[in-house]
């Protein structure tokens, strides 16, 4: 038998038929980096004053418990990573315009009904479908002269076993988001010049077992969702530094751009919750942003608005 090699592997994803936990057929993939979805078994020794032991040793165990779960990484795109944000932020508003199409996605109160189907391909080995999947944290990345990467870290319901893979690809029109495609950086009448930005949102998903069932019911929040961006920043004045110290808090935007196609991130109300600027080279002194956002009854801490050719938004 031949050993499996990683080149081939990827993630591919779908909503799940109708209901949490019922696995869906993916539809799309993307270009993947690395993949780490893990089944867990609770395995439990029965071990006791009397049990009888063989050269002092348990004889014997039980499966007690089933969980699902990992982590993701893959290119993000100006088309295809609809159904990523929808599932992250949880809300969306209706499509407008035709071709391009916008699609805007928003911190919602409630995740949606269905949860992500998420498939597994092992490279040159099998595939395996992990059902009920909710997106605990999405972290997106672009630093300087480097494309965009998102890692996702999803807390799943149940595997399908391994098998073949589901046959679907990256979609066609797929354009990845390069650091020089950034706009200005803006926030508080500031104009920023980075070269790093990082976006973290936390849904700080938990799994609960329950008794009856080797799996998790369907994972619920622990805490307020935190939605977080971090800049690191050219040193050209004092702005972020006083923001900081006065509590200042303003929306922090910045936009993407690749011909028609755009993807715009607007943190509202944010507050800066960390700040620094080391001086440790003869060089620029760089500035290390942290902003928070904060929701205020209307603007509920993140935005983002996605410009491409795709007319639904959760295929966009």
């Amino acid at each position: 038998m031949a050993d499996y090699m990683g080149r081939g592997g990827k993630i591919s994803v779908a909503e799940d038929n109708t209901s949490w936990g019922s696995a869906g057929t993916p539809d799309r993939s993307f270009y993947t980096f690395s993949t780490a979805i893990e089944t867990d078994m609770h395995v439990e020794f029965r071990e006791a004053l009397n049990e009888p032991l063989t050269g002092s040793v348990v004889t014997s165990s039980v499966n007690n418990g089933i969980d699902v779960g990992g982590t993701f990484e893959v290119e993000p795109g100006y088309e295809g990573f609809g159904l990523i944000w929808y599932h992250a932020l949880w809300g969306t508003t209706a499509t407008t315009g035709t071709n391009p199409y916008t699609h805007t996605y928003t911190m919602a109160a409630t995740p949606p009904t269905a949860g992500l189907t998420v498939e597994q391909v092992l490279g040159t080995g099998s595939a395996e479908k992990f059902a009920g999947c909710r997106i605990s944290m999405l972290e997106l990345t672009v630093s300087n002269r480097s494309r965009a990467r998102a890692r996702v870290t999803v807390i799943g319901k149940s595997g399908g076993g391994r098998t073949s893979a589901t046959n679907c690809g990256v979609t066609s029109t797929h354009l990845p988001i390069l650091s020089h495609q950034a706009g200005a950086v803006g926030w508080n009448s500031l104009t920023l010049v980075c070269t790093d930005f990082a976006l973290k949102v936390d849904n700080r998903f938990e799994r609960q077992p329950i008794v009856g069932s080797q799996y998790t019911v369907e994972p619920a929040i622990s805490g307020p969702r935190v939605v977080t961006i971090d800049l690191t920043v050219i040193y050209d004045g004092n702005g972020l530094y006083t923001g900081y110290t006065g509590g200042t808090a303003s929306a922090l935007t910045v936009t993407y751009t690749s011909g028609t196609r755009s993807v715009a991130f607007t943190l509202h109300n944010a507050v800066i919750t960390a700040y620094g600027s080391p001086v440790n080279r003869h060089g620029r002194i760089m500035q290390t942003v942290t902003f928070r956002g904060v929701s205020d009854g209307t603007d509920n801490g993140l935005a983002v608005v996605v410009v491409n050719a795709q007319s639904s938004r959760v295929a966009a």
